[in-house]
């Protein structure tokens, strides 16, 4: 009976994941990288906050302000 219930079992059991859990949540539109960082906890808070009012994240708030930082250090 075991074996009966291998056999059935077989063509739905894959012995590996089609793509990687990284792959199949990763946006095609850009590439990211995980940055660690150390603020306050109040920043941190207050950050949340405004993503949250704004209807955006964290991580987009930061890309923004580093990118207009970076932006202002090329003309100069």
């Amino acid at each position: 009976m075991t074996d009966d219930l291998a056999a059935r079992m077989k063509p739905r059991v894959q012995s590996k994941p089609v793509k990687r859990a990284a792959q199949a949540f990763r946006s095609p539109a850009d590439e990211m990288q995980r940055v660690t960082l150390y603020m306050p906890r109040s920043t941190v808070r207050a950050l949340k906050q405004a993503g949250l009012d704004q209807d955006t994240s964290v991580s987009r708030i930061l890309t923004e302000l580093a990118d207009e930082w970076l932006a202002k250090r090329k003309d100069v």
